[in-house]
């Protein structure tokens, strides 16, 4: 990939040239496939050195790490959860992610607590509760890999939380993250 990424820079187009972007748009897609494959093997199973960590301070460090397109990001949660501080930012990172691209517009997304964990909805257009949403492969999107939300839930279970998907309050995607140990 990277020498057909180098070979089509080193290209002398004068105009635009459509083939030239559908190969570029193709290079960037296989880009992000490989990059969540290889954060999904790298994950393993199990949390082994679990730390208290500020879910704001996790939040508001994963929304900085996706390209939001005009999205806002609200808090509405204190205190701490006991977590791998890596890869519950790599939960948020991915759940915001997906709020993004699969919403026409720019969406609101609220972290909320939960009486056994925290939650994570957006006001954005829903997601069917009935799909695969957790599995290998499943997106709605064009461009999507399919594999984020495999990753949430591999992050959840690794950390012993549930997943559930339901609808916000708003009328958009909800993910619950229970069975989760916080403290304020």
């Amino acid at each position: 990939m990277n020498v057909a990424a180098s070979a089509l820079e080193l290209l002398d187009v004068e105009d635009d040239n459509e083939m030239v972007a559908k190969i570029d748009r193709s290079l960037d897609r296989m880009s992000d496939i490989i990059e969540d494959v290889l954060t999904l093997a790298r994950e393993g199973r199990a949390v082994h050195e679990p730390e208290w960590v500020a879910i704001d301070s996790l939040a508001e460090e994963a929304w900085a790490d996706v390209a939001t397109d005009g999205a806002t990001l609200s808090v509405t949660v204190t205190g701490e959860i006991e977590a791998d501080p890596t890869r519950a930012r790599d939960l948020f990172a991915n759940l915001f992610r997906n709020a993004v691209e699969h919403n026409d517009g720019p969406v609101t997304v609220t972290v909320g607590p939960r009486d056994d964990g925290i939650y994570v909805a957006d006001d954005g257009t829903g997601i069917d509760e009935e799909s695969d949403v957790f599995e290998m492969g499943h997106s709605t999107a064009d461009d999507g890999t399919g594999i984020g939300l495999a990753i949430v839930a591999q992050i959840a279970d690794a950390h012993g939380w549930g997943l559930d998907l339901t609808e916000s309050e708003d009328g958009g995607a909800r993910f619950d993250v229970t069975d989760v140990a916080s403290r304020e």
